[in-house]
């Protein structure tokens, strides 16, 4: 979510993973359309023009692993972003994120996820992690 030139999903797809991309931009969206081409890949079956709105509505079934890195930011979670964690809980196996700093969400994901993996950054404020779903 929040995809940009959807390089994140086509290296996904390179390894073998099923990948999407959404974003709200289609400029920077498809950006990168030729690097798609060039993989034998249509970027129009695999990169979608979307919000969170579009994303939570449509959300209906479990997915392996939402990125979300650098769409919500450690200081963006508020509600609609809580509406988000509500609606994938127990849907979602793996998140990565930049860790919130709304008490809110920060519950949620404690009760529901373990960190796996944290990236400390040196030079900013916002530190990234991978979460798993707690069995």
């Amino acid at each position: 979510i929040g995809t940009a030139s959807g390089q994140f999903p086509l290296c996904c797809m390179l390894q073998g993973l099923k990948a999407y991309g959404i974003d709200p931009q289609p400029y920077f969206l498809y950006s990168n359309a030729d690097d798609y081409k060039e993989n034998g890949l249509d970027p129009q079956k695999y990169l979608f023009k979307g919000d969170i709105k579009n994303f939570i509505n449509c959300f209906n079934e479990s997915i392996e692993c939402i990125s979300l890195l650098n769409f919500f930011h450690g200081d963006d979670w508020n509600g609609r972003d809580l509406e988000f964690l509500k609606k994938i809980n127990n849907k979602v196996k793996y998140l990565v994120i930049s860790y919130p700093k709304n008490l809110q969400a920060r519950e949620i994901l404690d009760t529901n996820y373990e960190i796996i993996y944290e990236y400390k950054q040196l030079a900013k404020y916002e530190d990234h992690f991978i979460l798993k779903k707690i069995k």
